[in-house]
């Protein structure tokens, strides 16, 4: 991404960066569960999910 004049985070794909909401997994509806557990699952496949598990483990 890149920061622009006003101090704005521009992401690749021209989207600008929005503050994240963190919510408690229980919380979460059907469709945002989903989203979520297909994300863990493409992260475990790329094996960046291990290596991830690795930097925090030292």
């Amino acid at each position: 991404g890149s920061l622009s004049p006003d101090g704005k985070c521009h992401l690749r794909n021209g989207r600008i960066l929005e503050r994240a909401i963190r919510k408690e997994i229980r919380m979460l509806n059907k469709d945002e569960r989903e989203r979520f557990f297909t994300a863990i699952q493409q992260l475990k496949a790329s094996g960046e999910y291990n290596r991830l598990a690795d930097i925090h483990r030292q």
